[in-house]
């Protein structure tokens, strides 16, 4: 019953931080970001269009494997987690890499010019939410290898 509660609590968390980390970014890179470099694209002297496509189209698929990542443990809770597709992960970690980096070069550099590189360290964010579906999924996988060799 214990562990019910706290699958429960831990859904609820997740929830939380999706709802006030991730849906804004969410909202403001899709309908905001999107459409901006849409509207320079090619016009822009520090960076050829092809980066920028290329950089919305991974941030696209690192926010496809986020939001399914999150959904699948709100609604169906930790077991979900350990049955997804590899790849799900591998995005979202490729990602979570990815936005670290940035964050940190944005972070540290004297002169940052503008460039979709950049844009990756918004997905920092989505760290957090990352970091507490790993934690998960590690429970997940304890807990079904604890209970198989019983």
């Amino acid at each position: 019953m214990l562990a019910l509660m706290r699958n429960k609590v831990s859904r609820i968390i997740l929830l939380v931080q999706a709802v006030v980390l991730c849906l804004p970014l969410t909202y403001l890179y899709i309908f905001q970001v999107i459409p901006a470099e849409l509207y320079f694209l090619g016009n822009d002297p520090f960076e050829s269009p092809v980066i920028t496509v290329m950089v919305s189209i991974v941030i696209m698929a690192g926010l496809a494997s986020g939001w399914r990542l999150i959904i699948a443990f709100v609604f169906y809770g930790r077991d979900k987690l350990s049955t997804l597709p590899t790849f799900w992960w591998i995005i979202a970690g490729a990602l979570a890499v990815l936005s670290i980096t940035s964050f940190i070069h944005s972070s540290i550099t004297t002169e940052l010019n503008p460039s979709s590189f950049n844009s990756l360290g918004w997905g920092v964010f989505f760290v957090i939410p990352f970091f507490h579906l790993l934690f998960e999924r590690y429970r997940a996988n304890t807990t079904n290898n604890s209970a198989s060799s019983a």
